[in-house]
């Protein structure tokens, strides 16, 4: 095993161990170089979700600096997870009657649902589900008589 100082894509050094032959190792350090950190990841997710949820006229988190920077990246995965699990609904035929049929009404009736998930504003309420998928979070929030 060998250990290297190389130079990611972020631009951050980073010591790499890596073992195997010459010709596998510096492919592994050259698929190393092409990524960035990880901690230039998590500020390139806190960025987009940000970057999203004002694009989406979202309201603003509740809670700790931490709190709010972490539970953004999890709202955002969270309701594009749900925005897909209803597009999906539709275009596997599972929606039945006009919502299924009239793309004006199903964009309607799809913010509707969506609406409960997006109100949430407590940043510890998105940390404390972190693991449960979109559609998950749309049923336990859904009011069918709201």
């Amino acid at each position: 095993m060998a250990k290297y100082k190389i130079e990611r894509a972020c631009g951050h050094e980073a010591q790499v161990k890596v073992r195997g032959p010459i010709l596998t190792r510096e492919r592994k350090l050259d698929h190393v170089r092409q990524r960035i950190c990880r901690r230039c990841s998590i500020e390139k997710q806190r960025a987009e979700a940000a970057a999203a949820a004002e694009a989406e006229d979202l309201p603003a988190l509740t809670g700790s600096a931490k709190q709010i920077a972490w539970a953004m990246t999890i709202r955002h995965t969270a309701i594009a997870d749900a925005e897909a699990y209803l597009n999906h609904l539709r275009e596997s035929g599972q929606l039945k009657g006009r919502v299924g049929k009239d793309m004006e009404l199903f964009e309607a009736q799809k913010e509707r649902v969506l609406e409960p998930l997006k109100a949430r504003i407590e940043a510890a309420w998105w940390i404390d589900r972190r693991d449960e998928s979109g559609a998950t979070l749309l049923e336990s929030l859904w009011d069918p008589e709201a």
